[in-house]
């Protein structure tokens, strides 16, 4: 009489799961839904607080960047890049413009100005002139150096588009000091040189 002999394969372990937050999805894991259904990630994409996930079937989900999701897979978690600081702003730009469409009807402001500072009063770095320079050429403007009210000095380019008015603006060192400054150290090695009497 022959006998069943008992199974002993063994059955492949079901994989661990683990919740994670939305911002660290990344292609290679697999997405655990609470009635058990799964989608493998294809790849996902971060926008702004969202970060939409491409499934294996084509189907997407998007989700709040804090939003716990359950995953299986060997992947390590992998946050997305960060978008572009400018591309991010022009999108909060846009949003604004969003919600200033629902102000039709109500009184005209006496202004409306978009102010992009690149260095605060006191600073020292030369170099902000030339960010100044970069934003301003970006709206087809030439910044100039002026002395503020404040007795500063500012770098800055001021336009107008239709009802907004641009002003692009950064405080860079007074440029007689910087000069002074300057000739002030080329003075000092010389007289260190002719100290070591390296001077020919």
């Amino acid at each position: 009489m022959s006998q069943t002999l008992p199974d002993t394969t063994t059955q492949p372990a079901e994989p661990a799961t683990r919740t994670i937050k939305a911002r660290y999805l990344a292609a290679g894991m697999t997405v655990v839904y609470d009635d058990g259904t799964r989608d493998l990630i294809t790849g996902t994409i971060r926008d702004g607080d969202d970060v939409t996930a491409t499934m294996a079937d084509g189907a997407t989900a998007t989700y709040y960047v804090e939003e716990g999701v359950t995953v299986t897979g060997d992947s390590a978690p992998v946050q997305p890049a960060e978008p572009d600081y400018w591309l991010a702003l022009a999108d909060d730009i846009r949003k604004a413009a969003d919600r200033a469409a629902t102000l039709v009807g109500q009184p005209k402001p006496p202004y409306v100005g978009l102010g992009i500072n690149v260095a605060d009063p006191g600073n020292k770095d030369a170099a902000a002139a030339d960010r100044v320079d970069v934003i301003a050429a970006a709206f087809g403007l030439t910044a100039e150096t002026r002395r503020s009210t404040g007795g500063y000095y500012e770098r800055s380019a001021r336009a107008q588009i239709g009802q907004l008015n641009l002003s692009f603006y950064g405080y860079v060192p007074d440029p007689e000091q910087s000069e002074v400054e300057r000739l002030r150290a080329e003075n000092a090695e010389l007289l260190a040189r002719l100290a070591e009497g390296g001077a020919r």
